[in-house]
């Protein structure tokens, strides 16, 4: 499996875990997603997130 698809996988699997541990985590704010252009690394440069702990 080529890095590139590793990465995206892993990435689906942390969201996945996520959203199903912390039901309340949400995305906040209306700016757009930025990201890193790195020769050969693509990443967020932030991503802003909340959390109800009570949902």
């Amino acid at each position: 499996m080529p890095r590139s698809a590793l990465a995206r996988l892993q990435g689906r699997v942390v969201a996945s875990v996520l959203t199903s541990r912390l039901p309340g985590l949400r995305l906040t704010g209306d700016e757009l997603l930025r990201f890193r252009q790195v020769l050969m690394f693509r990443g967020l440069v932030s991503l802003a997130v909340a959390w109800n702990a009570r949902a």
